[in-house]
């Protein structure tokens, strides 16, 4: 959608972040906590919490063999919220980063004192 703000041209684009649970990279997430100092106890835990899962399907009533997954967090899970928050921060500290490279420009809030590129919701990117 477009929208003319004092002589120029905003854009802004919605993103929806939900199936992001279902592709999230384990050794991304891994690397982001990596980063982000946890400890490698830590590290080594939390890849064993999400790499236990596998999947069964129902055959007439009874399972039938395991599909073992290679992505993705359990959407819902106590610990799934948080290691989300931990990647989307990356894409935040991103966002930020072309912002201040000039690549990113935000919306003048206000008095014109405040500037906006994006916002960040649960499962949702808006960006400007």
């Amino acid at each position: 959608m477009n929208h003319k703000q004092g002589g120029s041209t905003v854009v802004r684009v919605k993103v929806d972040l939900m199936k992001a649970y279902d592709r999230l990279e384990w050794s991304f997430l891994l690397k982001v906590m990596e980063c982000l100092g946890f400890s490698s106890k830590w590290c080594q835990l939390v890849h064993q919490c999400i790499t236990m899962v596998r999947f069964s399907v129902l055959v007439n009533g009874t399972p039938f063999g395991y599909i073992v997954s290679s992505r993705g967090i359990h959407q819902g899970g106590s610990l799934s919220s948080y290691l989300f928050i931990l990647c989307t921060e990356v894409l935040s500290r991103l966002l930020l980063r072309k912002e201040a490279e000039g690549l990113l420009h935000g919306v003048m809030v206000r008095c014109k004192c405040l500037t906006v590129s994006y916002l960040m919701f649960v499962d949702d990117l808006l960006s400007f």
